[in-house]
């Protein structure tokens, strides 16, 4: 656990290491941005904003864990329930475990560790929706697991090291070589060759968005109705 929060955490002193947090923000982040800010309506117009965002590595084999985080304006809903536990019991049933804080000692498995973590996608997207207009939104991470976590962070070590120390100086920067070399071990760490896995992530996938549409609409016509 502890080498995995000290991954995770980020770090700002070596730019060839792993999880650099940079000096500025990287491309797919600046794009969300723009594309969130040319599209104003999206927070103006919309009752209630409902984001899933998928990942796999963390947690039991093709099981999904979830964390979720919530916009202050629903902090008063009668409709939400206040923990983790009573989530997943009243919402997210068949999920293997949901957390909502990431404090040390009340994340589930696959999300233990990221106590120290700065800059999750859904922290910024609950405060965008705050910023525009305070409109009640969920923002969720659902994380499929695959390999045990010490494999994971080995592919990722290996897959930083082949780029560091050859195609970053070998291979020319517009060369698709340079874009395919993750294949040896990001693809088996993150994307198991697995026909029960992939049949497991789509049918969870399925009954997420399912399940978190039902939450939004009931917490929806609540707001509607006060």
């Amino acid at each position: 656990l502890a080498l995995k929060r000290a991954m995770v955490s980020g770090q700002y002193h070596h730019p060839k290491g792993l999880f650099y947090g940079g000096q500025e923000r990287q491309p797919s982040i600046q794009r969300l941005i723009e594309f969130l800010d040319s599209r104003p309506e999206l927070f103006r117009d919309t009752p209630f904003m409902l984001w899933i965002d998928v990942h796999t590595g963390l947690g039991p084999f093709g099981k999904d864990s979830i964390h979720y985080h919530e916009t202050m304006a629903l902090e008063n809903s009668t409709n939400l329930p206040t923990s983790a536990a009573e989530m997943q019991e009243k919402f997210f049933s068949t999920a293997h475990s949901v957390t909502k804080s990431m404090a040390k000692g009340e994340a589930s498995d696959a999300f233990q560790g990221y106590d120290l973590t700065a800059g999750m996608l859904t922290s910024f997207l609950a405060e965008s929706s705050q910023k525009n207009n305070n409109k009640p939104g969920l923002f969720l991470v659902q994380e499929f697991g695959t390999l045990p976590g010490v494999l994971v962070g080995r592919a990722l070590i290996l897959d930083n090291m082949l780029y560091q120390h050859h195609l970053s100086t070998t291979v020319d920067s517009e060369s698709k070589e340079r874009y395919s070399y993750r294949s040896p071990w990001l693809k088996k760490a993150f994307y198991p060759q697995s026909t029960k896995w992939r049949s497991s992530i789509v049918k969870r996938g399925v009954a997420l968005m399912l399940q978190a549409i039902e939450l939004s609409t009931s917490l929806a016509e609540e707001r509607r109705r006060k």
